[in-house]
């Protein structure tokens, strides 16, 4: 289902109110997945013990991941229910912030991770959440990115905005942004259902120039 012009803040609150409502089910349906094929080129360029952020860590699957293999890991949910849950999954501390000004210093850590968390944004305000990431880490950092494929905007059967990506489109946005993309890849389909995009993912690693 195509999405017509929408104020930004009304394509966001609606998707805002789905993890709200649905934050135990989203973790039930989310904790079990795994992004070790991520995650591990992702901490393999970390120092040991590095300060990391989880930009929209959901229900703390990933963070877990990384407070577990020793990183210095806090995440960052605008869902509170959703915070709440990942503060006990992972026994990592979450803040409750918005990707759009991220409550954090400048250049306090040394990785940024954001599995499908910027998608959730209307296109203007991904450009303000990766400067935000920019902004926060240090020089040399390295960032994660997924997104969903396609074009345009969508809206998912729970209601879920989502920005969709090219690989071009992705790539001059992290550029533009600052960043070095460094591998990028378009997953094989996950689904068939034509409302939610092509079913592929971009995942991109980058480093903060």
């Amino acid at each position: 289902m195509r999405v017509p012009h929408q104020h930004p803040h009304t394509e966001m609150t609606d998707t805002w109110a789905f993890y709200d409502r649905q934050a135990a089910q989203y973790a039930e349906a989310t904790l079990s997945q795994s992004m070790e094929r991520w995650l591990s080129p992702f901490t393999a360029r970390l120092p040991a013990r590095a300060p990391v952020v989880d930009l929209g860590c959901g229900a703390g699957r990933d963070l877990k991941f990384l407070r577990a293999a020793g990183f210095a890991a806090v995440g960052l949910d605008r869902s509170e229910p959703l915070a709440r849950i990942a503060g006990r999954h992972s026994n990592a501390p979450v803040v409750v912030g918005d990707l759009r000004c991220v409550p954090f210093a400048d250049s306090v850590f040394a990785g940024a991770w954001a599995a499908a968390s910027l998608l959730h944004l209307p296109r203007p305000l991904i450009a303000i959440a990766l400067a935000e990431a920019y902004r926060v880490l240090r020089s040399g950092s390295v960032l994660f990115v997924s997104v969903k494929h396609g074009r345009g905007v969508i809206r998912d059967r729970s209601g879920r905005f989502f920005t969709l990506f090219e690989l071009d489109e992705l790539r001059a946005a992290l550029i533009a942004a600052g960043f070095r993309p460094l591998d990028m890849t378009l997953s094989e389909p996950d689904s068939v259902e034509t409302n939610r995009g092509t079913g592929r993912w971009i995942s991109c690693l980058a480093t903060r120039t």
